[in-house]
């Protein structure tokens, strides 16, 4: 318990939102973390391998103070959850004493924002800290609500969410943002509830019927992508308390809210078809383009319409962007041969 002491002590020593020692607090998203650009590097190197049957066994736990414990997720992230009325989660190497007192310092200081707010806490509000050398971002969500939130206001441009029509549409923004932070700390959840599994089985088989009757579907994925997470879902129906299957389904969900924030579901002028532009766009068509498309035979002319029709308010479907590219190519071989020859 010394440790544990010492900890405390000097996480108790220090308060304050801004100190010379542990900088600011910063609010951050699920989609704003260093999670896939970290600059640290591994430093592998040659160890002895003692005799006998030692690595059979578990090895010995390293410290950490009460209510916290190590998770893997399933691409190998080591990440840290504490079991307590405030929920935390974190990706920092918490086994390093430096940032595990910055870790229960910031712990410590966000709980007390959350008492000075009333905000009650409950066992489905939860806490994402990292710690950073000049301070720590962090973010909540709420596992009832599927949303993330923050302790003051923001705009949306601070958070890099796309402008939106309403306040029913960055619900959708912010679910995505809840279900990109499932996706990453997947392994302490205990499992999804059963009508999360069932209700994404409904909309993938939707989305499965779109792409099959429309050559126009607003979904991102193909009628054989549609298949292919369809078994997945179901797989994961029989088996939705396991972290990998957790990570997996909401790996789709999030994807499913990012296609509904892109569509503008639910609101006054939604995108039902995907050649359906319905953000303004003033650009024209310039006069050096009129002239090129004269001395290209209206070859560019052509490539253009093809392009708006896959290139629609800044949104490419791969479906039909891949197509496009490969008769392109091929296009562009044929021209290719064709000049050599005349050069000929």
């Amino acid at each position: 318990m010394n440790d544990i002491q010492s900890y405390e002590k000097a996480v108790s020593a220090v308060s304050g939102a801004e100190t010379p020692d542990f900088g600011t607090l910063r609010p951050t998203t699920s989609q704003w973390t260093e999670r896939y650009d970290k600059k640290q590097l591994a430093s592998p190197k040659q160890v002895l391998v003692t005799p006998g049957y030692s690595y059979c066994s578990e090895p010995e736990p390293q410290y950490l103070p009460p209510g916290w414990s190590p998770y893997t997720h399933p691409e190998g992230q080591l990440y840290f959850f504490r079991n307590a009325p405030l929920r935390i989660v974190t990706e920092s190497y918490l086994y390093d004493p430096q940032t595990l007192t910055k870790a229960l310092h910031w712990s410590k200081h966000i709980e007390s924002i959350l008492e000075d707010k009333q905000i009650p806490l409950s066992q489905h509000i939860e806490l994402f800290i990292y710690i950073e050398d000049d301070g720590c971002s962090y973010y909540l969500v709420d596992h009832v609500a599927h949303t993330e939130f923050w302790l003051e206001e923001l705009d949306t441009s601070e958070l890099g969410l796309s402008d939106v029509d309403s306040d029913s549409h960055l619900r959708l923004a912010l679910t995505e943002l809840y279900w990109a932070h499932v996706e990453y700390f997947p392994m302490h959840l205990g499992g999804l509830p059963a009508k999360v599994v069932d209700d994404l089985i409904c909309v993938l088989s939707h989305a499965l019927t779109d792409q099959l009757t429309s050559r126009t579907s607003t979904y991102f994925w193909s009628a054989d992508e549609c298949r292919q997470l369809l078994d997945v879902a179901k797989i994961a129906r029989d088996r939705s308390a396991d972290g990998h299957q957790v990570c997996a389904l909401a790996r789709i969900w999030r994807t499913i809210f990012r296609n509904r924030v892109e569509t503008h579901y639910g609101q006054e002028i939604a995108r039902l078809s995907r050649d359906q532009p319905i953000i303004y766009d003033a650009t024209k068509p310039t006069k050096v383009f009129e002239i090129a498309n004269l001395f290209t035979f209206k070859t560019a002319g052509r490539y253009h319409a093809k392009l708006s029709d896959i290139f629609v308010d800044r949104l490419v479907y791969i479906a039909q962007w891949q197509p496009f590219i490969t008769n392109a190519v091929r296009d562009w071989q044929r021209t290719s041969l064709e000049a050599f020859c005349c050069l000929l």
